[in-house]
């Protein structure tokens, strides 16, 4: 699991902007909770895609919780984040890859070999 990861270059990351915020759309920011509980303003700017407006930030650390803000106004909190899907254990397991190129390499070979015998049977037969 990837607890804090630093991006070489910040990535844009998008999100709708909400109906009561496009009446004053030059006080919207994104904002970023860190892990203080504090929240820090990320470098935003408006993008539409379509008929909707989005408001992007640059992150430059993952993971990130972000929301939409506007200035002077304190933002509400994350809601929870969902817990992931725990798949159950199969118990199969697969092959190394070297595993995996060996037997393929011998199936060739076996093939050649057999194609090598019955070719050499025509000949010997014509013969």
């Amino acid at each position: 699991e990837v607890s804090d990861f630093t991006l070489d270059e910040p990535l844009d990351a998008c999100l709708p902007l909400p109906e009561a915020f496009r009446a004053n759309i030059s006080d919207v920011v994104i904002v970023e909770r860190k892990g203080d509980g504090s929240y820090g303003i990320l470098t935003s700017k408006l993008r539409q895609s379509g008929g909707d407006l989005n408001v992007c930030g640059g992150v430059s650390t993952l993971p990130a919780t972000i929301g939409v803000a506007k200035l002077g106004i304190v933002p509400v909190p994350p809601s929870t984040p969902t817990p992931p899907i725990e798949t159950p254990e199969t118990g199969a397991t697969a092959p190394s890859a070297t595993t995996a190129i060996l037997v393929l390499a011998i199936g060739f070979l076996a093939i050649l070999a057999l194609g090598l015998t019955g070719i050499s049977r025509i000949i010997l037969t014509r013969s």
